[in-house]
C-alpha cells in the first residue's frame, strides 16, 4: 500500500453483510499482473476471508490443536483496517484470512460506511 494512491477498495453487497475486498494493482502499462510479482504476492492479493468473532480465540484454538502445520503468520495481529486478523497460506500461496467482524481500532485510511457484518 501506498501513501495517496487508491489500491484496496471495500464494497459491501446491498441488503446484506457480505462484502468484497478489491487488491489493486497494475504492471508498468498502468494494467495487468506486474511480471516480477512473486507466486507469494499473488497469493496475499487473491484470498479469501472468513469471519471471526475472535481472530485471538480461533488462533488459539487452531495453535492448542496443533492445526498450524501449514505457511502461516505468527500471531494475530491489527490489519489497517483496524480489525484483528490472522493469515494462513495453502500450498499455492493463496491467503485465508481469519478477520474479526468488528474494528477495535481506527481504520488508516478511511472509515466504513455500513454496519458491521452480523455474526
Amino acid at each position: 500500500m501506498v501513501e495517496g494512491r487508491i489500491d484496496w477498495v471495500s464494497q459491501q453487497s446491498p441488503d446484506s453483510h457480505d462484502w468484497m475486498e478489491y487488491m489493486l494493482t497494475s504492471g508498468p502499462s498502468g494494467s495487468g499482473i506486474p511480471a516480477a510479482m512473486s507466486q507469494h504476492q499473488l497469493g496475499v492479493l487473491d484470498h479469501l476471508s472468513i469471519g471471526e468473532d475472535s481472530v485471538d480465540a480461533a488462533y488459539r484454538i487452531l495453535k492448542d490443536g496443533n492445526r498450524l502445520s501449514g505457511a502461516h503468520d505468527d500471531q494475530p495481529k491489527i490489519g489497517k483496517d483496524g480489525k484483528g486478523q490472522f493469515n494462513l497460506y495453502d500450498p499455492d500461496g493463496i491467503r485465508l484470512e481469519l478477520m474479526n467482524f468488528h474494528a477495535t481500532e481506527k481504520p488508516c485510511c478511511s472509515p466504513f460506511t455500513a454496519d458491521d457484518p452480523a455474526e
